[in-house]
């Protein structure tokens, strides 16, 4: 449908899974449209003696360049849970000019109208025997209030998520009234509130707690007000706009401005706990119980009665924990399931928190490798050691090369036959140069797997080239380089290379042709170009008795 009447066609498409509802707007230009020639002409019609909606309708066009017309039939749907435009836009092509439009009315009745235009909008109504032009609404001015990025409007209502089990927090970092960084500890059942200054339902919630401090003393419970309003760092100034807000509401002990990271891991939080997920809103409150475990989200303001009740049942075991998310009693017929802290992390580390993501497969991942217990609490191995591992190379990525090495050295330690982990953590050391770790670590694969032909190949490459004579031994090279070319029975081009450089290396380079020669002829027969190309040109140089 052309949805904002501009002469192309736009998309609403309905999903099964989010995004639920989606506008694909089409930002073809309308002048670059008309100076291409591409014409078109949106026709509305509306029937009098048949249906009003014109269902069933034929419309047929003819151009005075083409013999062939086209013809539309207007419908009352296309495909399976779909649905057209009643405004029927029809595509003329380049240089069209209108001969005739006829309409087939659902009644059987005909009528031909004249007068119309290319590149416009008319609506046809039954028996008139003409067109009325029809301009497109007139753009309406949008309210210029403040917009808050990334955050949906306050919420007026609350939403309460109870989480089956009790979920293991990451680190909440926010700033202090003196610029300092500060972290949250929840050495006791503490409700983490997040608001703003301009947020109005934040501002009651707060004058809320204000006038029940007597009760959240009874509670022993700690609150933390994180605002989200935004600050110059430059600014010292802007920094204070919160923490004047509060001071003429009441005096709370903590407080501060919720740094980026902060407002990501909560947004996450928040998301993780429903398959819906919803943008993140506030006044937005995170009860957690004194081990530091999420124990409910608050989507709009809490009422007092609401957060007495809740930290009254943090006393209870957490088993019982899967009674208090749902809203009816009954009887379970299931068998429990792990908080999930395994998807914690692939958001942390997806977010590129990958320090947080690393400090939370320590705390709650980590230490059930070493559990003697199998029960249903423990995540398989390998699936923790893949996760460090992925923290490992997006840190890698990130040029963060000391905790892309401390990961992938926890995820050997976690799994020691994982074979991808020590690929990883070679590869970083040659990134890094640290040609003696890599050669260590590609030794260790040897011993896991001890003909492997890639990992001899990149053994034999190292030993050949590097220039610390410490590390260079260019007999081990050719040892290495001719064991992985047997183990690919000579059908690699790029291992034969690596042998070919490595006899050129040893100063053996009439060796260094023959082999190359071979290489040659294996990647003639391989849609490969480039390395065909590379290694003539090696060749000759070999050839000629120096290296490329």
């Amino acid at each position: 449908m052309d949805w904002d009447h501009d002469g192309d066609l736009d998309v609403w498409q309905s999903n099964r899974t989010s995004p639920r509802l989606r506008f694909l707007r089409n930002e073809l230009n309308a002048a670059e449209t008309i100076a291409d020639q591409n014409r078109w002409i949106s026709l509305k019609l509306t029937g009098t003696n048949c249906n009003r909606d014109a269902i069933g309708a034929r419309i047929t066009v003819t151009l005075a360049n083409s013999d062939q017309p086209i013809v539309r039939t207007i419908r009352a749907g296309e495909g399976y849970l779909s649905q057209t435009s009643k405004r029927m836009h029809i595509g003329l092509g380049p240089a069209a000019e209108l001969e005739a439009v006829s309409i087939r009315w659902p009644d059987g009745s005909t009528e031909s109208i004249d007068g119309l235009q290319t590149n416009a909008h008319y609506q046809v109504t039954q028996g008139q025997g003409r067109a009325v032009s029809w301009q497109r609404p007139m753009e309406t001015t949008i309210s210029t209030a403040e917009i808050h990025a990334n955050l949906a409007e306050p919420r007026e209502s609350l939403r309460r998520i109870v989480p089956h089990r009790r979920l293991p927090m990451p680190k909440l970092d926010y700033v202090d009234a003196a610029g300092e960084r500060q972290f949250v500890n929840a050495n006791a059942p503490t409700l983490v509130v997040v608001w703003a200054t301009w947020c109005l339902p934040c501002m009651e919630e707060i004058e809320s707690f204000a006038q029940h401090q007597a009760d959240l003393s009874q509670l022993e419970m700690d609150v933390v007000l994180l605002s989200v309003d935004e600050w110059d760092p430059t600014d010292p100034d802007s920094l204070q706009t919160p923490f004047a807000a509060l001071k003429k509401i009441g005096q709370f002990l903590n407080q501060g401005i919720a740094t980026d990271a902060t407002k990501t891991k909560l947004d996450l939080l928040q998301r993780n706990l429903l398959s819906r997920h919803r943008p993140f809103a506030i006044p937005a409150s995170f009860l957690l119980d004194a081990e530091g475990r999420l124990a409910a989200v608050y989507q709009g303001a809490v009422p007092i009665e609401t957060l007495q009740a809740d930290v009254q049942a943090l006393t209870l075991p957490d088993s019982d924990s899967r009674d208090v998310a749902v809203p009816l009693p009954g009887r379970w017929f299931v068998n429990e399931v792990p908080a999930d802290v395994m998807s914690v992390v692939e958001k942390l580390t997806t977010a590129g928190l990958l320090v947080d993501a690393f400090d939370y497969l320590e705390k709650n991942l980590l230490p059930q490798t070493n559990s003697a217990s199998q029960g249903p609490s423990v995540w398989p191995v390998e699936q923790i050691a893949s996760a460090y591992l992925e923290v490992g190379v997006q840190a890698g990525k990130a040029r963060q090369p000391r905790l892309a090495e401390q990961a992938m050295q926890r995820s050997i330690q976690v799994s020691p036959q994982q074979m991808p982990a020590f690929a990883a953590l070679a590869s970083l050391f040659e990134s890094q140069n640290k040609w003696a770790d890599a050669l260590n670590t590609y030794q260790s694969m040897l011993q896991l797997q001890p003909n492997n032909p890639a990992v001899l190949n990149n053994m034999a490459w190292i030993l050949a080239t590097v220039d610390d004579q410490h590390i260079r031994d260019t007999s081990r090279a050719i040892q290495f380089a001719k064991l992985a070319c047997e183990g690919t029975r000579r059908k690699v081009p790029t291992m034969l290379d690596t042998l070919a450089l490595a006899y050129a290396e040893d100063g053996q380079f009439e060796m260094a042709v023959r082999t190359l020669e071979d290489a040659i002829t294996l990647a003639e027969t391989q849609p490969n170009q480039k390395l065909s190309d590379s290694l003539r040109s090696k060749k000759i140089a070999y050839e000629e008795g120096r290296l490329p």
